[in-house]
């Protein structure tokens, strides 16, 4: 493999995304609480890779080239859409799935259980739950048999089956 291709090209996008908007490599490198040589050799690699050059440096000023520019507009954009995808995934990733099994005493699955559970299973509507309380199940059934039958079909089979 070429060393190349192991290079993360995202990690190079934000740090040069970091230089335009910092100003300078060495605030850069403050802000990203790294050395200014490692931003440097991250330019120089996303350069390289890209085949042209980003930015004009002088030893007090830099200049964006307008390769430059419009590497900096996509790199916003990609690294937007990147940062995008990691929320949607790690939202869908918190969403419950599957099946909820319940266990509680009678008395307490009547008076404290059953409607903290009927919310939580409106909440997540992609859950199923298996019960073993007889009341609970009872409880369930009746606040809905076409409810419960629609979005928990194995709860009703488990409802029917008692």
């Amino acid at each position: 493999m070429k060393r190349q291709e192991r290079i993360d090209r995202i990690e190079l996008m934000r740090t040069y995304i970091r230089i335009v908007e910092a100003g300078s490599l060495s605030a850069a490198a403050g802000q990203m609480d790294t050395t200014q040589a490692t931003v440097s050799r991250r330019l120089q690699s996303l350069e390289g890779l890209l085949g042209v050059k980003l930015i004009l440096r002088t030893t007090h000023a830099m200049k964006l080239t307008d390769d430059g520019e419009r590497c900096y507009r996509h790199a916003r954009q990609v690294v937007d859409a990147w940062l995008a995808l990691e929320d949607d995934l790690r939202i869908a990733d918190d969403r419950p799935v599957g099946v909820l099994r319940v266990r509680a005493p009678h008395a307490f699955g009547q008076q404290q259980l059953l409607a903290p559970l009927v919310a939580f299973l409106q909440r997540h509507p992609q859950l199923s739950v298996s019960t073993s309380s007889a009341i609970i199940s009872t409880a369930l059934f009746a606040w809905g048999r076409r409810w419960i039958q629609q979005r928990y079909p194995y709860c009703w089979r488990k409802c029917r089956a008692a």
